[in-house]
């Protein structure tokens, strides 16, 4: 398998026995990825939250969490769970799938 296959397939995190740049490259689109998938996540869940008049603190209390996790969720600083994203959409009254949504479109 070449770089292009791999690069095209997007299965391959790390192959430890290469150190060649398409593979540190690939690693890092990847990271990347995952980095702007919870800055969305991040925007979306704030945006709601200030939408709906809700601080970090009565916005933990409604979705039975710490009012430090809701802070490090909006600044994308943790990755939570399926189980913590359907908390924290349900008292804000959206699917976890809008939470996850490009909600500018």
């Amino acid at each position: 398998m070449d770089v292009a296959e791999i690069a095209s397939s997007w299965l391959v995190d790390y192959i430890p026995w290469t150190d060649n740049r398409a593979t540190i490259m690939l690693w890092r689109m990847k990271k990347d990825r995952h980095a702007l998938l919870l800055d969305l996540l991040a925007a979306n869940v704030r945006a709601l939250r200030v939408e709906k008049c809700f601080s970090q603190e009565e916005l933990a209390d409604r979705a039975e969490l710490d009012r430090t996790y809701i802070s490090q969720l909006e600044r994308a600083k943790c990755n939570p769970s399926l189980l913590v994203l359907s908390k924290v959409a349900q008292p804000l009254g959206v699917s976890v799938v809008d939470l996850l949504g490009d909600m500018g479109n």
